[in-house]
């Protein structure tokens, strides 16, 4: 309810309503509006830190879609909010930079041959692959289950890697 786009204006009455508690009980663990919202948005951080890290090689990357969309799974509710409200989104920005940089690192080490921009581009489309936002769009537009999202994102992967196998062999 706190991170549903437009309801800045979300009321304690509101919020305890729909939790099925009496104000009173809300007031007793947050003073107010604003310390119910920096309760909520601790633990809306804690969450995402607790998504599955990057895979630890290229090699793995399609079998780690698997995973990471299990846990998209898992946080449906939380995911599909922090996708619709920019300051969930923005919470969860250092997470991203860092999964961004390691699997484009990840791409430059196995493939050193290929350009840099190649090496980009290709990082583009892995992360783009294992993203909550596709999770969400197979789910929640294609009403597809988690499973079958995550075997055709990891189908996805591997396309990407195999035009970078085939890119190199061409280099070289």
């Amino acid at each position: 309810m706190l991170a549903e786009p437009g309801r800045g204006d979300v009321t304690m009455a509101e919020v305890a309503r729909a939790a099925a508690v009496a104000p009173a009980t809300l007031f007793r663990h947050f003073e107010n509006r604003q310390a119910l919202y920096d309760a909520y948005i601790e633990h809306a951080a804690h969450r995402m830190r607790v998504a599955p890290n990057v895979a630890e090689s290229i090699d793995e990357l399609a079998d780690h879609v698997r995973t990471v969309f299990a846990f998209y799974d898992s946080q449906g509710d939380l995911v599909r909010a922090t996708l619709k409200t920019p300051w969930l989104l923005a919470l969860n920005e250092p997470g991203r930079v860092r999964r961004a940089g390691r699997i484009e690192s990840l791409v430059a080490q196995r493939y050193p041959s290929l350009d840099r921009a190649v090496c980009n581009e290709a990082a583009a489309q892995l992360m783009l692959a294992v993203s909550a936002y596709t999770w969400w769009w197979y789910v929640d537009n294609f009403n597809l289950d988690t499973t079958r999202a995550a075997e055709l994102a990891a189908s996805t992967v591997q396309r990407v890697l195999d035009e970078l196998a085939r890119k190199e062999r061409a280099t070289t």
